[in-house]
């Protein structure tokens, strides 16, 4: 197990780079540390201050403090920087415990205190945390009035308990299952754990779905593992889970959102086609994107000889998009191979909804 005192790790997920706080970040986290709305949800359990700051000089100095009590292993402070703007706006803190239970602490200006964000900081804590501080549960903190984040913590495993005579606390277990985004009587999108790892890679190589991608994965098992895992923290998703049937937890397929154009993906293992699951869950991948994600539309693609992914993309409400259509060469053959692409807004979803 690494120290993350000897060395701090630097942590990327789709919208956020977490690494340690900076002096240099002072003019950036004021911003947050001087929002009144953000400092309703700071939380202050045994903090010698408020941690309500006006100028770049006392911001700076708490950071000074900060790293100070990071030199003296107390606690991490991550800048979390907005990749987009390069800008640091809030922090994450965690420590461990004799008891075996960590603290973390997510201060975030208000523009980002959004059920999306608070997602990706929970999923690499999640993923990284637990071992890094040698705890065997993570707790937080949310005052009734932080509706997002109180439904991100749910969403993730968190459960309300009192803890250490406090209220308001919100408790993980290590142990626990995978999280679970959304689910019907029969499926549900769930979190990617190592373990799904070689399944994952194995389906990347199966002829059938790189007939249906026109790819062919370029990565070693290990480079996968690093460079293309589909989870919330690699740089090529933006959302990802695993299918898992309900019946029997098998894991049955793999779906995601990929950054910057929202283009919902899915694969299906071979075992489980031509059984329904891909239109369920393509189904729940949608409703996930409008619903919890809130995003105003989402792309899908298929080619044009891929008859069952056009009907799965059809009959989830996804339109013809055809300025976004393209010519690929055929991985196989090398002739051209047009690539249809699909449409929903977050309007026709709703109609169908309601239908």
């Amino acid at each position: 197990m690494n120290n993350p005192y000897k060395h701090c790790p630097v942590y990327k997920t789709g919208n956020f780079t977490l690494r340690l706080v900076s002096e240099e970040d002072a003019n950036d986290l004021l911003v947050c540390y001087s929002d009144p709305k953000a400092q309703e949800l700071f939380n202050i359990d045994g903090f010698p201050i408020d941690c309500k700051f006006t100028t770049p000089e006392e911001m700076l100095k708490y950071i000074k403090f900060w790293l100070m009590e990071y030199s003296q292993e107390r606690y991490v402070r991550f800048a979390v920087v907005d990749k987009a703007t390069t800008k640091a706006i809030g922090t994450v803190e965690m420590f461990g415990s004799e008891n075996g239970t960590g603290i973390l602490r997510i201060d975030l200006a208000s523009d980002y205190e959004k059920e999306m964000f608070l997602d990706e900081l929970l999923n690499v804590a999640i993923e990284h945390f637990y071992e890094l501080f040698n705890v065997n549960c993570i707790a937080t903190k949310a005052i009734g009035k932080a509706v997002e984040r109180i439904q991100s913590f749910k969403r993730v495993g968190f459960e309300p308990k009192d803890w250490g005579g406090k209220s308001h606390y919100y408790l993980r277990s290590k142990n626990m299952n995978r999280k679970r985004y959304i689910e019907n009587n029969v499926l549900c999108l769930a979190e990617t754990i190592n373990a799904d790892n070689k399944i994952l890679y194995e389906s990347w190589n199966d002829h059938e779905t790189i007939w249906g991608y026109n790819w062919k994965i370029p990565y070693s098992f290990d480079e996968y593992c690093t460079n293309f895992k589909n989870d919330n923290n690699s740089d090529r998703w933006r959302w990802g889970a695993v299918i898992v049937r309900l019946e029997d937890s098998a894991v049955i397929g793999r779906i995601g959102l990929s950054p910057g154009l929202p283009d919902l993906t899915i694969t299906i293992f071979n075992a489980y086609r031509n059984q329904q699951y891909g239109t369920m869950a393509f189904l729940l991948g949608v409703r996930y994107c409008f619903e919890v994600l809130k995003l105003d539309k989402i792309y899908a693609g298929c080619f044009e000889d891929n008859v069952a992914s056009r009907k799965i993309i059809e009959q989830c409400g996804f339109k013809r998009n055809p300025e976004g259509d393209d010519i690929e060469d055929h991985i196989f053959t090398g002739e051209d191979r047009l690539q249809l692409d699909f449409m929903i807004t977050g309007s026709d979803y709703n109609v169908k909804k309601r239908c």
